[in-house]
């Protein structure tokens, strides 16, 4: 076999090798990917099923505590309106008379009192009258020791309280007593005429609601863990149980457990929902998501067949005009077809053999246009040194016209240049620095507006580091903001100070202010990421707390205060960072976010 033959057949093995590989390949990175997500993606369904089901739960809970709470509270209410009720009252105090015509007004003015009517959990509601008075009615009967022996048994203290009592065929019931008094507005001083009783049956009062979304039981409990209503009696034993565990689950058998308390009365009630749902949940989720998941696995097995078997092919025709030209035949030959990388890759090698004789023919040309146009660039650079001898020339020329000012102003300008350029500089800066740069823009805003500047440092400017040109941003919104805006001079005042740990800066000034609308749409923008302005108001600003949430994180920024016509005071709050805790222009990570740095010494000036 000939060279050219054992290329080819080489050449074609590779391509198959490829083939093989690249199918093989996108299986691996697409079918157990597909997988795992499914799986993810199951889980996260599942926790988010169990989340919903327990915030269901949660609703549920509340929402019946609730209308037990809210009916007991009526009950409440109303009985002791009934207690309060006058016409009872001179009843019994009076105490004489017929003790069945006195029944009989008593009980009509309980039942008029008191909701009894279509409410299932009332059992009844009797007036027991007291201090010998007689009467009998359908509501009203005489308080006697056997009864105050039995009501103190079960709990009762002798004035307004509440007890769980039980009816003769085994209900239930919880009994409110609230005492009646007759008061003596001369003397100031009462006396007890009777007690009211009201009854309610717990298992009316606390069966759950019918009908709802999510089946469930209720279970109420005393304060010793005895069962005194469930909704399910079977679940009794296991409750009880449940409540005398030190340290109870959360869930029991197949119920998941919601533990809650009775407001105003001390006993627990649980909760129990049934789990079965969610396991039902969870299985109807496997059966969509897996075979969703086999399903995607099957059609990008045939397409990565499809597509690698096409491309391979491809790669053939391309490796053959390979070999043609490395046999010395240049002459075109037809296109491989298609608009991917390999129909490019074609294209370009045709163009390749045609054009690379005009290539070398314009190299030289190429090399000698770079090298003008590099000479080009080094004459329109511009020598720094140039400017600030300039600025010298006219601070020099001032002098000798006695325009001091220029020169001053001269001065001022090439400071603030010279720690514009900042070669020796690096992101952080010593306040001293901050404060000094501020201190020439405010020199020279000074020659054009009238105001009075103080200062206040209590660090120690030269070890404290602070990111660099954040004062003068903020000067000049004070300055062109707020004093250029007042009428006659104003003052500006910049502290620099601790808060805790951290590093404050104040700058304010008494100039025009700000509305209340402006100030909450600036501080809404200050919050924000990204630049919604529609013009350049505040730019300034707003770059300035961007630099320092992106660089210390959002516990720290700029803090804005303003009243119209009384001036504005931007603060700006800073990490503590000395010089020790800065390396490579960057806070060292042990050092990162360390709040409440105290480097020694302050300084103070005014």
């Amino acid at each position: 076999m000939s060279g050219a033959g054992k290329a080819g057949a080489s050449e074609v093995r590779l391509t198959k090798s490829i083939f093989i590989r690249l199918t093989a390949f996108a299986l691996t990175i697409s079918i157990f990917p597909i997988f795992l997500i499914s799986s993810l993606l199951l889980w996260r369904m599942e926790r988010m099923t169990e989340r919903e089901l327990n915030q269901s739960f949660q609703w549920l809970v509340s929402e019946h505590k609730g209308n037990v709470e809210d009916r007991l509270g009526q009950y409440v209410s109303s009985l002791r309106y009934a207690a309060r009720n006058t016409t009872i009252l001179d009843a019994l105090s009076d105490g004489g008379g017929n003790a069945y015509l006195l029944g009989g007004t008593v009980s009509s003015e309980v039942f008029k009192t008191m909701p009894m009517e279509n409410h299932r959990e009332v059992r009844g509601c009797i007036v027991y009258t007291d201090g010998g008075v007689r009467a009998y009615g359908t509501c009203v009967t005489a308080f006697t020791e056997i009864v105050e022996r039995e009501w103190r048994a079960r709990g009762w203290n002798g004035g307004e309280d509440w007890f769980v009592d039980a009816t003769w065929d085994g209900r239930s019931t919880l009994a409110i007593v609230m005492p009646m008094q007759v008061v003596d507005v001369n003397a100031f001083t009462s006396r007890r005429v009777g007690l009211i009783r009201l009854d309610l049956y717990l298992d009316e009062l606390f069966a759950p609601a019918p009908g709802g979304d999510r089946e469930y039981q209720v279970a109420l409990f005393d304060g010793e863990g005895s069962a005194l209503y469930a909704s399910d009696p079977a679940l009794i034993p296991a409750l009880e149980d449940w409540m005398a565990a030190a340290e109870p689950p959360q869930t029991l058998d197949s119920f998941t457990v919601l533990r809650e308390k009775l407001d105003g009365y001390g006993l627990p009630l649980l909760y129990l929902f049934n789990t079965n749902e969610l396991a039902v949940q969870k299985k109807a989720l496997k059966q969509v998501i897996y075979p969703a998941a086999m399903a995607i696995a099957l059609l990008i097995v045939l397409g990565a067949y499809w597509f690698f078997r096409r491309f391979s092919r491809r790669v053939d025709a391309l490796l053959e005009k390979f070999r043609i030209a490395g046999t010395g035949d240049l002459s075109p030959t037809a296109p491989v077809g298609g608009e991917d990388e390999i129909a490019l890759l074609d294209r370009r090698f045709g163009q390749m053999l045609q054009e690379m004789d005009a290539l070398n023919r314009k190299s030289y040309a190429q090399q000698t246009a770079i090298r003008e146009a590099k000479y080009r660039n080094l004459q329109l650079q511009i020598n720094p040194h140039f400017l600030y001898n300039t600025l010298e020339t006219i601070s020099a020329i001032g002098a000798m016209h006695g325009a001091f000012q220029v020169c001053d102003l001269c001065e001022k300008l090439g400071d603030i240049f010279r720690y514009s350029l900042g070669k020796n500089e690096g992101k952080y800066t010593a306040v001293a620095n901050e404060l000094r740069q501020t201190r020439n823009y405010i020199f020279i805003q000074q020659v054009r507006y009238r105001f009075e500047v103080f200062y206040s440092v209590d660090v120690n400017a030269d070890e404290v580091y602070m990111l660099r040109f954040l004062l003068q941003p903020i000067v000049e919104n004070a300055v062109l903001h707020g004093l250029a805006k007042k009428d006659g001079p104003g003052t500006l005042e910049v502290y620099v100070g601790r808060r805790g740990g951290d590093l404050e800066i104040r700058i304010s000034d008494d100039g025009a202010g700000m509305p209340p609308e402006q100030l909450e749409t600036l501080r809404r923008r200050l919050r924000e990421d990204t630049d919604q302005r529609e013009n350049n108001a505040n730019i300034g600003v707003w770059n300035i707390s961007q630099r320092i949430r992106l660089s210390y994180g959002e516990p720290y920024g700029v803090e804005v205060q303003s009243r119209p016509g009384q001036g504005s005071t931007f603060t700006l709050l800073l990490p503590m960072i000395t010089k020790g805790m800065i390396a490579n222009d960057e806070i060292q990570a042990a050092d990162r976010g360390r709040r409440g740095a105290d480097p020694e010494g302050t300084a103070r000036e005014n």
